[in-house]
């Protein structure tokens, strides 16, 4: 037997073994519904505790980041449609170079911690630039140069009247003198994070890299890697957000050479009743024109391109999303990416999406509610009579915790004993009852609220027993390849 037939075959062992592994994890994973989420899960619950953090990502994956609405599963192209989340429903512009998220969620808005924590899951962000308003009507500014697993590594955060810099502002410093003393023709940027913010606005810009040469005529080379911008500001009559990023860009002689991964959103929210939303966004560019890679659609920024391998790979470029159609927060919002690339998408759910030069805004007219709630407790319940055994039981009032009442309708509260026989929802009836090691609202992700009758949400539970199952799984199929292996070998003997 030749060399060829001996690897074809060797292959094709291979592939059996996956397969045999991939058709058991339905069957290891009976006590849920998504097997990729759970391998997912286990390893970003690992990883967290390895470094002192806890488990998992948090009740907050099920949260609404700011006021926003709950809108349906719209995490990943095989979801029925990929929606780009908006980070936060507050006031804000922002500029993101790229993110990594495994197992993405389904929830829109995501929450709106720069860093991607907070239960928006984001495993790694880099260059991120936001500029707020927050609930309180205050602005505030920030930027992540890099953070892991929900933890800033290197950041830069800023308040009304303050300014801050990057970690190598000093260096900067001398490399800005030589810049100033080459007329502005020899000049060199590294890792430029500056934030200002006031009582009007904040500008928030992140620089990995730029390079300027230049003759005595002006003319010559600039480039550009790793830029973001998100800036909020606001005058008497409008307020304006903006977001804008590039991952390359490049130009000789003024003229442009290339660029990859470029996007940007603006929002306008005025007290006359003017609203605007503009966004573009381009994949790659040579000579100033769009390259149709990986789909024509990419190059002429087409929204919501979807492209790459179905269910392995798939692609979307400019996914876009925005008001009026869009519904993850309170006209005029917009969020734009280049380019989101995902894998092993099957289901409505994902095992990675990697996206690059996302951009966003979000805007409310000067005087408005910055945080206003799109959707109110519809049963505020003043329960004025400690003794009716209703389900919700006696919470006192929402703006101070109140005395938690008696828990006579069975929900766990700040003071009562929670041990009411009322027929409470799944999300308040004190058990554990999607088996995830997470009980009830806030603290299990698949509850929307104390009224919602299901913790499930999509992601499987773990068990030993079902760990144990997939590794002797995994071992039998590995046998079965190195046994077949070991066949071909003595046939070629």
């Amino acid at each position: 037997m030749n060399l060829g037939t001996r690897n074809g075959l060797t292959a094709v062992a291979a592939l059996v073994a996956s397969l045999v592994v991939l058709l058991a994890l339905p069957v290891v994973g009976s006590a849920g519904k998504n097997p990729v989420n759970d391998v997912v899960n286990n390893l970003r619950g690992t990883v967290n505790n390895v470094l002192g953090q806890g488990g998992g990502s948090g009740a907050a994956q099920q949260q609404q980041g700011g006021g926003g609405q709950s809108a349906p599963r719209q995490g990943s192209p095989s979801a029925g449609g990929y929606v780009p989340p908006l980070h936060g429903a507050n006031p804000h512009g922002q500029g993101t170079v790229a993110t990594v998220d495994l197992g993405p969620s389904n929830v829109r808005p995501l929450s709106g911690d720069p860093a991607g924590g907070d239960g928006s899951g984001e495993e790694a962000v880099v260059g991120r630039a936001r500029g707020e308003q927050g609930a309180d009507g205050r602005y505030n500014g920030h930027i992540t140069v890099l953070a892991l697993l929900g933890n800033e590594i290197i950041g830069v955060d800023t308040n009304e009247g303050e300014s801050a810099n990057g970690p190598l502002q000093a260096i900067q410093n001398v490399l800005n003198g030589v810049c100033s003393g080459s007329g502005q023709n020899v000049c060199l940027t590294v890792l430029r994070a500056d934030s200002t913010t006031t009582s009007n606005g904040s500008t928030n810009a992140f620089e990995a890299a730029n390079v300027r040469l230049l003759d005595a005529s002006g003319q010559g080379i600039t480039a550009a890697a790793a830029q973001s911008n998100g800036n909020i500001s606001e005058d008497s009559d409008c307020q304006t957000a903006h977001g804008d990023t590039t991952v390359v860009d490049a130009n000789v002689g003024g003229s442009a050479l290339a660029d990859v991964s470029k996007s940007s959103s603006d929002s306008q929210a005025c007290n006359d009743g003017r609203k605007s939303v503009s966004q573009s966004s381009s994949v790659i560019g040579l000579g100033g024109s769009g390259v149709p890679i990986p789909a024509p659609g990419c190059a002429n920024g087409t929204p919501n391109t979807l492209t790459g391998i179905p269910g392995l790979a798939p692609i979307v470029c400019n996914a876009n999303d925005q008001s009026p159609a869009g519904a993850q927060a309170s006209a005029p919002y917009g969020v734009r990416e280049a380019l989101t690339v995902f894998a092993l998408d099957v289901g409505g759910n994902s095992l990675l999406k990697a996206t690059t030069a996302a951009s966003e805004s979000k805007a409310t007219a000067p005087g408005d509610d910055p945080d206003p709630d799109p959707d109110p407790d519809p049963d505020p319940d003043p329960d004025p009579d400690p003794d009716d055994n209703d389900r919700r039981g006696d919470r006192g009032d929402r703006g101070d915790g109140g005395d938690g009442g008696d828990g006579a309708g069975g929900i766990l509260t700040a003071a009562g004993d929670g041990t009411g026989d009322g027929n409470n929802a799944a999300c308040e009836d004190g058990v554990d009852n999607d088996g995830d090691g997470k009980t009830d609202f806030p603290d299990d992700p698949g509850c929307s609220s104390a009224n919602d009758d299901s913790e499930d949400d999509g992601r499987l539970a773990t068990t030993g027993g079902s760990l144990l199952l997939m590794l002797l799984l995994g071992a039998a199929a590995l046998a079965v390849g190195l046994r077949l292996r070991a066949r071909v070998s003595h046939l070629s003997a």
